[in-house]
């Protein structure tokens, strides 16, 4: 038995592990959230002080490859955000590939809280451009993205009709896979000091710690981990019932976790037991 574990083959540990994540992707099995992060905390009490009426800007830096951690932060903050009665305009600035990701998910999300576009929330779509385009959106909108994603001249769009600058968005967000945050905080908070938070990847969340320390964002959303406690906050407040797929990712995450721990564990002391018995027999 101690041979046959020694010298398993590696497919029956792929096709293990294979399992282990397609089953509770398929039933859906969540894994509870016990606490919640101070970081994603202080983004949600933010959000949750606005009035009716207000805007939020989100920003999406990040592709298909990142979608699995961010776009279940982009479903949370939006179920909040329509449920709070502000409207919401989202862009892409940095990466062209999530210009779909977001436009599909703001139109049904809109849908399940009985939104409409243009009153509610509109998408401006992909500009290039970079850091420069960041600046001139601080002093006009409309000269960076005359028009929507529709091909809608912003002069057209109710809820953008008041809407020129950064002095009139309450909050922007930028969900990023990629360097894109440092540009938000030095450039857009630093030069209009515009209230500002943050949604990461997994990796990324350690080097931003700093800005919220320093007060230069109000909250980050740390990887998967962050849109799980966030579909918790929302669920709790009654603003969102359908299930996230931030809370199936972490259950897929622990159980896969447990799993590999156990055959590390199992395979290690079948190590030690096969030296030992190696030893008394010499």
């Amino acid at each position: 038995m101690l041979q046959k574990l020694l010298s398993i083959d590696r497919r029956w540990i792929f096709l293990i592990i294979a399992i282990v994540v397609l089953i509770p992707a398929i039933l859906k099995i969540s894994a509870p959230v016990s606490t919640i992060s101070n970081a994603t905390q202080q983004l949600y009490d933010t959000i949750e002080k606005f009035d009716p009426g207000q805007v939020i800007m989100i920003s999406l830096d990040y592709g298909p490859s990142s979608m699995a951690e961010l776009q279940p932060q982009l479903t949370a903050l939006l179920h909040h955000c329509f449920a709070k009665d502000l409207k919401v305009i989202g862009f892409n600035w940095l990466i062209f590939d999530s210009v779909l990701l977001g436009q599909k998910e703001f139109e049904r999300v809109a849908k399940l809280h009985q939104k409409t576009y243009g009153d509610d929330h509109c998408y401006l779509g992909y500009k290039p451009g970079g850091v420069p385009n960041l600046l001139d959106m601080g002093k006009n909108i409309a000269s960076v993205y005359p028009k929507d994603v529709h091909n809608t001249a912003l002069s057209e769009i109710p809820m953008m009709k008041s809407v020129k600058n950064y002095d009139d968005i309450a909050l922007v967000i930028d969900l990023a896979s990629v360097g894109a945050p440092p540009a938000w905080i030095n450039f857009v908070y630093g030069r209009f000091q515009q209230t500002l938070a943050l949604g990461v990847t997994g990796v990324m969340i350690s080097e931003l710690y700093p800005a919220l320390d320093a007060g230069q964002i109000v909250g980050i959303l740390p990887g998967l981990l962050g849109a799980a406690e966030y579909e918790s906050l929302i669920q709790e407040a009654g603003y969102s019932s359908e299930g996230g797929d931030g809370a199936t990712g972490m259950g897929i995450q622990s159980f896969l976790h447990l799993v590999l721990i156990l055959i590390i564990v199992l395979c290690n002391l079948a190590f030690f037991i096969d030296r030992q018995k190696r030893r008394i027999q010499t």
